[in-house]
């Protein structure tokens, strides 16, 4: 991964002739390959329900919870970037950023920061993996560290976490299809509609700038 994800991620939409494009084949690739394993199989099998920080994860979520004010959705197909555990209340949930919960180029803008502080251990990982080999070194990464290094990017929109004893079908997403699912959305949210989610997005992304642009 030499290139940097954005890079990578504007050559995918060329290669796809629009955005739209990139949309569905991405959640082809997802469908096809993470869920219904019809096409080639992941490279990399998880560690039972264990997440390793600084994979990419998809699993399906059973969560029950009611939709109301304080939790206006639930995603039922993450992609998960994982944080690893953290403590929730005294309870040790997996966490991360759901790249559901956030718009596309958002998404490039988080994946760049990533590659910044990462790209040794990602590339060893992905090495190690092609050559047979084990590629689970995890990166260093939780929520204190990230508000320093995704500053600016609205990531903490994109935050959540899981009970591990609700996570079913987990599958972790080859570092190959890293750029792909840049560009899916798994269509499995609950509650409020997506567009309004994004919408939220930016909203609270760009607000901040604004604020500092009148002080």
């Amino acid at each position: 991964m030499e290139k940097k994800p954005s890079e990578l991620f504007k050559n995918y939409l060329t290669e796809n002739k629009s955005i739209e494009s990139s949309v569905k084949n991405s959640y082809q690739l997802w469908l096809n390959k993470y869920v219904k394993k019809k096409d080639k199989q992941p490279q990399e099998k998880p560690q039972g329900k264990r997440l390793i920080p600084g994979k990419m994860y998809t699993f399906a979520y059973l969560g029950k919870e009611k939709i109301n004010e304080d939790t206006q959705f639930v995603d039922h197909r993450p992609i998960l970037l994982s944080f690893g555990m953290a403590d929730r209340g005294g309870k040790m949930l997996e966490s991360g950023i759901n790249f559901n919960l956030i718009p596309f180029k958002p998404r490039t803008m988080i994946m760049d920061r990533i590659h910044k502080f990462y790209k040794s251990t990602i590339q060893k990982n992905w090495d190690n993996l092609n050559n047979g080999k084990e590629g689970k070194k995890p990166i260093k990464i939780n929520y204190d560290l990230a508000k320093k290094i995704l500053r600016g990017t609205g990531w903490e929109m994109g935050y959540a976490v899981f009970d591990r004893k609700m996570l079913m079908k987990l599958e972790v997403i080859d570092y190959a299809d890293w750029t792909p699912m840049t560009a899916v959305y798994t269509k499995a949210i609950r509650g409020k509609q997506i567009k309004l989610i994004w919408a939220e997005y930016i909203k609270r992304m760009t607000k901040p700038m604004v604020d500092n642009l009148n002080n």
